[in-house]
């Protein structure tokens, strides 16, 4: 009997090292840093102006020269819109990011909405 004691007292010793840990850090209280939390909470304006919309287009930032870059800020861009679509081309709404001066924008793109920080949605002038 004292075995089952002891071998109970031992199993629950990692349950009690967790809710001390936790009792102290708080992590529920704790703003999440990581790069897609970060995405998702700037993007979500635009994810919000977008409801309804099946696709958008995309206009690469200029500064992202790499292509690995690129692909990455293409992926956390999808992943934040979803379920909109956003496609590698341009289309009748497009998103622009990082853009430091809108008036380096291609000409038959206009902004439709500045969401601040180099984010705007852009749509195609009429011909």
């Amino acid at each position: 009997m004292l075995a089952v004691a002891i071998l109970a007292a031992t199993a629950m010793i990692p349950t009690f090292t967790i809710v001390v840990q936790l009792a102290q850090e708080e992590p529920w209280k704790k703003v999440p840093t990581d790069p897609t939390t970060l995405a998702d909470r700037r993007l979500a304006p635009l994810r919000a102006a977008l409801a309804g919309a099946a696709e958008v287009g995309y206009l690469p930032p200029a500064a992202r020269t790499d292509m690995a870059s690129a692909t990455v800020h293409l992926y956390m861009l999808t992943y934040a819109l979803a379920p909109t679509v956003v496609r590698d081309r341009a289309g009748p709404l497009v998103v622009a990011d990082e853009v430091k001066d809108p008036h380096t924008l291609p000409p038959d793109l206009e902004v439709v909405r500045d969401f601040g920080d180099g984010l705007l949605l852009l749509r195609r002038r009429p011909q």
